[in-house]
């Protein structure tokens, strides 16, 4: 049966700017025994006091839920979930972060999404320049300092030989693979990203499909064929190679880059990833970021230690007004998505 209910206070024909109807979640909550977990509570507009850490406690108390989901607060600034308050040095906040994302190996694409949120204006700065112009793990923590650390966590988990373009695939066995059935095709599936800036601007012969349509004619199989699947203004693809289909689990902003992930997968799987050169493409990027560092030891920042995301960002205490005691909810999860982040946070905030 059902434990739990989300309910957001905006229908789906409202926009983010359209106010969120918390008295309709509370009916909902008084017309049920089930939890309910509030959510719509976020301002559009990031320096809203709704988008603090008192405005997320009205917000769940006015709705009398049991729990709340916030998404874009948390994107700007997690550390919104401290009771102390949120930090106004969102450069500590990103040092903290990406001390997680490296320790625990995110892939890039995410870590990059979640990193931009948090920005915000600063984006338009030098720093910000630099880090749109990463397109790698370690092009990402240069800008912030960190690639130190990366480069020795990458050797600590057996991976600093992993090239960019497979930065998602944890080993070379077919524990990173799985197959799916796709209409009337078993699909072989891995989340595989296809990130532009890990090839050579100006080579294509390196992209995944050249490289897939040269060994189709070496072995005088018929070209690749793909089919790019469309959900809103995301796109996946399926290319078939001799009989067998491949596709990324990652979603893509356009068809192109859709196809160039299918085919990324399926020379993973066929042993072809070793003929893709991706080194020339991280040279510039990583002397740029190196430049930069001096740059960031000169700025005066809020030492690690005054944030504290184990106890103040990864855990929360369990929910125990749950009224028909039938859920065991923490109350806060933090689920990375590739295009939407949500954050989960119960009575306990």
């Amino acid at each position: 049966g059902v434990d739990a209910l989300a309910v957001h206070g905006r229908t789906k024909d409202q926009r983010p700017n359209d106010p969120n109807n918390v008295h309709a979640i509370k009916a909902i909550v008084e017309s049920t025994s089930l939890c309910i977990i509030a959510n719509g509570g976020s301002s559009n507009n990031r320096n809203s006091p709704i988008n603090t850490h008192q405005g997320i406690l009205n917000f769940w108390r006015e709705s009398g839920a049991s729990s709340c989901m916030i998404a874009r607060a948390a994107e700007w600034n997690c550390s919104v979930f401290r009771k102390e308050g949120e930090l106004d040095n969102i450069q500590t906040v990103i040092d903290r972060y990406l001390e997680i994302a490296i320790y625990y190996d995110y892939p890039f694409v995410m870590v990059k999404y979640c990193v931009q949120q948090m920005l915000g204006s600063q984006q338009d700065s030098e720093l910000g320049r630099l880090f749109l112009e990463s397109s790698t793990m370690a092009d990402l923590c240069a800008v912030f300092g960190a690639e130190h650390k990366y480069r020795q966590r990458q050797k600590e988990l057996g991976m600093e030989d992993r090239p960019d373009h497979v930065y998602s695939v944890r080993s070379q066995s077919d524990s990173g693979r799985k197959k799916r059935k796709i209409g009337e095709n078993e699909v072989t599936e891995m989340f595989c990203p296809f990130v532009r800036g890990h090839y050579p601007p100006d080579n294509c012969v390196q992209l995944p499909k050249s490289v897939l349509l040269k060994f189709t004619r070496q072995k005088e199989f018929d070209p690749p064929s793909y089919k790019v699947l469309q959900e809103d203004k995301r796109f996946r693809a399926v290319v078939e190679v001799n009989g067998e289909f491949y596709s990324s689990e990652s979603w893509e902003k356009n068809k192109r880059y859709a196809e160039q992930a299918a085919a990324l997968v399926a020379t993973i799987c066929l042993g072809l990833s070793d003929q893709i050169d991706t080194t020339s493409s991280a040279t510039s990027k990583q002397q740029q970021s190196q430049q930069h560092q001096q740059q960031l030891q000169s700025q005066e920042v809020l030492p690690n230690n005054q944030l504290n995301l184990n106890s103040d960002l990864l855990s929360q205490e369990e929910d125990d007004n749950c009224q028909n005691g039938k859920s065991n909810f923490k109350h806060f999860k933090a689920d990375i998505a590739q295009s939407t982040e949500a954050t989960v946070v119960c009575d306990s905030v």
